[in-house]
């Protein structure tokens, strides 16, 4: 599970999520039925030594998180940044009272460039 912190402010959410080992553009974001998921994949680079192995922590694997939008959003606007491991989402909240966090189909955002 990638670790996040979320904000939220009068106008956007904001989250940034570690996900250490994932390319940034292996990180997909996207949006479905009232919730925003980040995913990455990490690979495991087999580990170098002499000898005998006596410990190996390093992760890889699929690193995602899901998290509820309480809020009505502005799915077109989303926008993403990842860099270093740390992906960072900026939801607009919806100004329309028709908008619903939940969308029938899934909506992939892909980081646009990088954080500076």
């Amino acid at each position: 599970m990638a670790p996040v912190n979320i904000g939220e402010s009068d106008s956007a959410y904001e989250i940034q999520a570690e996900m250490p080992g994932v390319a940034d553009e292996s990180i997909e974001v996207y949006v479905r039925d009232g919730l925003l998921n980040i995913r990455g994949y990490a690979e495991q680079e087999a580990p170098e030594h002499n000898g005998q192995l006596h410990c190996a922590e390093r992760h890889a694997g699929v690193f995602e998180r899901a998290i509820p939008l309480n809020a009505q959003i502005d799915d077109s606007a989303i926008k993403t940044t990842a860099c270093n491991g740390v992906v960072r989402v900026v939801v607009p909240k919806s100004k329309k009272k028709s908008s619903k966090a939940s969308s029938s189909g899934a909506r992939r955002i892909t980081p646009a460039n990088k954080a500076a």
